[in-house]
């Protein structure tokens, strides 16, 4: 008997269209810097609690990337990027930094275009850990509660970045 009910079906997040800079495509996944300056964009879907995983595919480096996860609070506008802020938790491509507030520590490994960083959020137990190409570089920040949401920030007129929300099966 046909199923009318696909079963890799879902809602899954995109990256919002109303939140920052950066041009979209393919199906609001994928987030192309155009200007030789900062470019973020959130995501559409906003958790605060339980185990959440997602990828990011680095098509293009640009110059500089963070990849990560802000609060509900962050609206990205002209330059803003994921560690401008108190509640943006990333991981920094250039020096490998965990970037948050302002400030960048010393954290994992560097990464380039062709790379692919994971992002596996555990809000239960409140931490944020990152893995380049499927190798976990550590828990980065701990004590985390709140609101957030995925979180792309690319530098260069050339910086592209694709998620994996789940829309696929994860690489």
């Amino acid at each position: 008997t046909p199923s009318l009910v696909d079963e890799n079906a879902g809602n899954f997040c995109t990256m919002n269209a109303l939140n920052g800079l950066g041009t979209l495509s393919e199906g609001n996944m994928t987030v192309l810097s155009t200007v030789a300056n900062w470019q973020s964009r959130g995501g559409t879907v906003a958790v605060s609690s339980g185990k959440w995983y997602w990828e990011a595919d680095v098509i293009t480096r640009g110059s500089y990337m963070q990849v990560g996860m802000v609060g509900t609070d962050v609206f990205f506008q002209a330059t803003d990027n994921i560690q401008e802020w108190a509640t943006g938790y990333g991981y920094y491509s250039y020096n490998g930094n965990k970037v948050n507030n302002g400030s960048h520590s010393s954290y994992g490994a560097t990464y380039t275009t062709g790379d692919l960083i994971g992002i596996a959020l555990d809000l239960d137990a409140g931490t944020i850990e990152f893995y380049k190409n499927n190798v976990s570089q550590g828990v980065a920040f701990t004590g985390l509660s709140g609101e957030f949401t995925p979180a792309f920030s690319v530098y260069g007129a050339s910086g592209k970045v694709t998620a994996n929300f789940g829309q696929r099966p994860f690489k």
